[in-house]
C-alpha cells in the first residue's frame, strides 16, 4: 500500500524579490535577489521580455548575476525554474548612444612617411617609404578619453584614472574593437572583420 505519511511537498515557485538596477544596458550585468531559484542552473533561464540570457555568472537558490542579453527591451523579467515561471519584475533597457568625438578627414592619397635623416630620430622612422591610404577614413581629432571608452565598451581598463585623461592599457585588439562598436552606434558599417587574432 502507498504510505502518505510522509507526502513529497510540492516545488516552491521562483520568486524575484528585488533587482540591483532596474535600468540598464545591453551587456551589463545584473543582480536578481530572491527565493527558490534552485541551487544549480540547469535549463533554468532568466528572460527579458522574451529574450533568454545565456551569460550566468552566479546561480544559487537566492541569488541570480547575469548579462543583459542581446535583444532585450524595457519591459519586464522573469525567471523560469524547472518549468515554473516566477513573477515579472519591471526593467528599462537604456539604449547605448555614441559618445561626441570630434573627428577630422584623412583623404585618399599617397604620401612619403619616414624619417629622412635630418634629425637623430628612432631607429623604427627608416628608411622613408611610400604608404597609400586607399580610402579616405575620419580620426578622432585628440586622444580617446577614458569617460569616451566607458561610454562604448562598457568598461576602463586605465590605471590612471580621470574621465578626461587618455584611456590607457589598451591593446591593439581594444581599439579595434572600440572602432567598431563606435560605427554601429554611430549607424555606420564597421571598418574591420575580426576572426579570432586576425584582423582585416
Amino acid at each position: 500500500s502507498k504510505d502518505d505519511s510522509n507526502p513529497v511537498e510540492p516545488e516552491k515557485k521562483p520568486t524575484i524579490s528585488s533587482i540591483s538596477s532596474d535600468s540598464v544596458q545591453i551587456g551589463e550585468l545584473i543582480i536578481i535577489y530572491g527565493t527558490n531559484f534552485g541551487t544549480v542552473r540547469d535549463s533554468s533561464i532568466v528572460s527579458f521580455g522574451g529574450a533568454i540570457a545565456i551569460d550566468y555568472t552566479s546561480w544559487s537558490d537566492t541569488l541570480i548575476k547575469v548579462k543583459i542579453p542581446e535583444g532585450a527591451k524595457s519591459g519586464f523579467l522573469w525567471a523560469v525554474v524547472n518549468g515554473k515561471k516566477s513573477n515579472e519584475v519591471q526593467i528599462i533597457i537604456k539604449i547605448k548612444t555614441a559618445p561626441t568625438i570630434e573627428k577630422v578627414l584623412i583623404p585618399a592619397g599617397t604620401f612619403q612617411m619616414g624619417s629622412t635623416g635630418a634629425y637623430l630620430g628612432s631607429s623604427d622612422e627608416f628608411p622613408v617609404h611610400t604608404v597609400t591610404i586607399s580610402r579616405a577614413f575620419y580620426m578622432s581629432k585628440y586622444e580617446v578619453t577614458q569617460k569616451q571608452y566607458q561610454a562604448v565598451m562598457g568598461n576602463n581598463p586605465s590605471y590612471f584614472a580621470g574621465e578626461t585623461l587618455p584611456v590607457e592599457r589598451v591593446t591593439w585588439y581594444n581599439a579595434v574593437a572600440f572602432c567598431n562598436v563606435l560605427s554601429q552606434l554611430e549607424g555606420k558599417t564597421p571598418c574591420y572583420s575580426v576572426n579570432g587574432t586576425n584582423v582585416t
